[in-house]
């Protein structure tokens, strides 16, 4: 463990502040998905739940101020990222359920703007932000580290955690997803990988990074935002972490069977819905296995922070630089619910430690404090002019100076619609959920929240107290969109355009240094070409074709065209599909074209669609009553503003049977082609 864990004792950090001629420098570490688990927060006895094993966070506690009453701004990542990077709420901005909080709002100076004006180097890597393609402003980096050379010609600055990482074999590896087929999110999986895989791994790359700018001199001083996913799902990290842990000495997380029950009616149904989590973990006897993958992925972060810290200990900088670390939200694990988006304690509550010039050491408080205070807080210690925008925040930095004088006050957290929040102090939780209802918590006596006292009488007046806290007005949301947003500047000022394709960032304006040049965009394939890859099925190949052996399998049949066809199985069950990602063309007329055969006595339909992404004018249902004989289909499509589309075939409710699907194909075609109904010839 001595390898791995590490952050020196003699990281010693000074009280003196700042003047203008000596401004301090800035380490801002992200995680995600860190709830108060970790070592230096969970102040529960013995029994009482899950401590992840943490040295290196534990003893940055040690040397600075240690908040265990932090709470994040949003309860996800997006949210929660917009606000601590604007310094605003989404009640402000409208980014409640969407990262496109910049793109409608270009009075917003972003954090790394407001360093930048004020003559820092800003060097950025990982997961700082959340955010659609395009829809972020991109200004103010200095130096922003992307490991995937897609993104960087997009103009993508979310650094994926998978591409590129290493997976677990036999995938999926947990005992939540085994023998099924995933197609995103990896949620609830969870796998130790081999240890020597460490320097493969996403997060490990972008810590790599991270080192090397310290050990760097820099003329200027210098803010450096290192973020990674762990322990965000899928809890994939080397064996080692895992290892910390005995699997017989992980305490599960407080349980109240009938914790629900004292709820709004929406709220109780929703949570009970995903509270089912836990049941089926129970049912299959992996709860205690999954809270594991959790807390080796917190310990993994927690290592990688430590080098980072190890790296400015030795380095030069290690006297001038402000320490910050924060998660930007919890994680439920079943003690309520399973997940994020709530507003109790277990999503609110998140490691937040300081530590640096200006920042008392050794000091652990319960002052009531939001991570939206960090601009604000930056702003008076670093010298930062103020924004353009309003910060929402308050400053900490006489509470990091002498945290024995705090007083403590009420904080604000918006949920996901407008007009849902929180508010919180020391003592109560208040919860609004609009027209719907209300929540409050005694956090004192009742640590848990498991007993709403919204209802009680004698409560009343100290829930318009705190309910009077709240915004009286609430922006309205974002609006979600998919489509390329470009960044065009025109001196001082700036505006969003519809983007256009593939798009490289001018350097001017998106200063990225040290990476290779993009590659070229892919050329425009040519009308008529078959955009299907190994669409008469003669490879045995899984990788363009996504589907489940079991329900689908590549055979030789007579009945082909060629050798081979796609067959599935007898009695396939409904939904059961086969599918191909494309990448297309926007605007641009498409015809889909194949073969299908029912085998004799089959029953039922078949679907082929384009996964609800397009109209039924892309949809074809295919009828099993002319069996015995090939059927060839086609249906022309328009791709409106989509780059992509998603071919599948599926059986319908109720179909038996067996079929068989050969030579499918699509085809760009001609801007003058009309639309057409469905074909249908033998």
């Amino acid at each position: 463990m001595k390898a791995f864990l590490s952050f020196s004792a003699a990281f010693i950090f000074g009280l003196s502040s700042t003047t203008a001629d000596t401004k301090p420098n800035v380490l801002f570490l992200a995680v995600d998905d860190m709830n108060d688990w970790i070592g230096c927060l969970t102040g529960s006895a013995p029994g009482e739940g899950p401590r992840a094993i943490t040295p290196n966070l534990d003893k940055l506690a040690a040397r600075g101020v240690n908040f265990t009453n932090a709470h994040t701004a949003g309860v996800f990542c997006a949210p929660s990222r917009a606000a601590i990077f604007s310094g605003q709420f989404a009640s402000t901005t409208g980014c409640y359920d969407s990262a496109n909080y910049f793109v409608n709002r270009p009075e917003i100076e972003s954090l790394q703007t407001s360093f930048a004006k004020a003559g820092y180097t800003t060097l950025g890597t990982g997961k700082l932000y959340h955010h659609p393609v395009g829809a972020i402003d991109q200004r103010g980096w200095t130096e922003f580290f992307l490991r995937n050379k897609a993104q960087r010609e997009n103009g993508w600055a979310l650094d994926s955690w998978s591409k590129g990482t290493p997976f677990p074999k036999p995938f999926p590896a947990s005992l939540y997803n085994k023998g099924q087929q995933i197609t995103g999110g990896m949620f609830l999986e969870w796998a130790g990988l081999p240890n020597e895989q460490e320097e493969e791994m996403a997060d490990t790359q972008r810590v790599n990074w991270a080192v090397e700018q310290l050990k760097k001199k820099h003329d200027k001083p210098f803010f450096l935002a290192c973020g990674i996913y762990a322990p965000h799902y899928p809890h994939y990290c080397p064996q080692k972490y895992f290892d910390l842990y005995d699997p017989a000495e992980i305490e599960l997380p407080k349980y109240k069977s009938d914790d629900l029950s004292d709820l709004p009616p929406r709220i109780e149904t929703s949570q009970t819905n995903r509270l089912k989590i836990r049941r089926k973990l129970e049912d299959i006897e992996a709860l205690d296995d999954s809270i594991h993958g959790y807390l080796a992925c917190i310990s993994y972060a927690d290592a990688m922070m430590g080098r980072v810290l190890d790296a400015l200990e030795s380095s030069p900088h290690a006297d001038n630089t402000i320490v910050v670390l924060w998660s930007d939200h919890g994680y439920h694990l079943g003690e309520k619910n399973w997940g994020k988006h709530t507003l109790w304690e277990r999503t609110s509550n998140v490691p937040f430690i300081w530590a640096g010039p200006g920042v008392a050491q050794d000091a652990k408080t319960d002052v009531t404090v939001s991570l939206i205070d960090m601009y604000p807080t930056f702003v008076e210690m670093c010298g930062l002019p103020q924004p353009r925008q309003k910060l929402e925040g308050r400053s900490i930095a006489a509470t990091l100076k002498n945290p024995a004088q705090a007083s403590d006050r009420n904080v604000f957290l918006p949920h996901m619609k407008p007009g849902e929040f929180a508010v919180i102090n020391r003592d109560w939780r208040y919860i609004c959920y609009g027209k719907d209802g209300e929540e409050l918590y005694d956090v004192q006596n009742d640590p848990h929240e498991w007993n709403n006292l919204a209802a009680r009488s004698e409560h009343v007046a100290r829930m318009a107290q705190l309910r009077d806290f709240a915004p009286k007005t609430f922006a309205e949301p974002e609006p979600r969109f998919n489509s390329r947003r470009d960044l065009a500047i025109e001196g001082e000022s700036y505006r969003w355009e519809k983007g256009a394709g593939n798009y490289t960032p001018p350097p001017k304006y998106l200063p990225y240094t040290n990476l290779p040049e993009p590659e070229k965009a892919r050329p425009k394939l040519k009308p008529g070409a078959n955009l299907i890859q190994n669409g008469s099925f003669e490879e045995d190949d899984q990788t363009v074709w996504k589907f489940q052996k079991g329900n689908y399998e590549i055979v030789s049949s007579e009945k082909a065209n060629g050798k081979r066809a796609l067959r599935s199985k007898q009695g396939l069950e409904r939904g059961k599909a086969v599918r191909q990602q494309i990448t297309i063309e926007p605007e641009t007329k498409y015809e889909a074209s194949y073969r299908i055969y029912f085998a004799p006595g089959s029953q039922g339909r078949v679907v082929f669609d384009t996964l609800d992404r397009f109209d039924d004018t892309a949809q074809v249902v295919m009828d099993a009553s002319q069996d015995g004989e090939w059927l060839s289909y086609s249906k022309r499509f328009h791709s409106g503003k989509h780059k992509d589309v998603t071919l599948r075939f599926f059986p319908g409710e109720g179909f038996k049977g067996q079929f068989l699907v050969d030579d499918v194909a699509l085809r760009a075609l001609s801007a003058k082609t009309s639309l057409s109904p469905i074909q249908r010839n033998k």
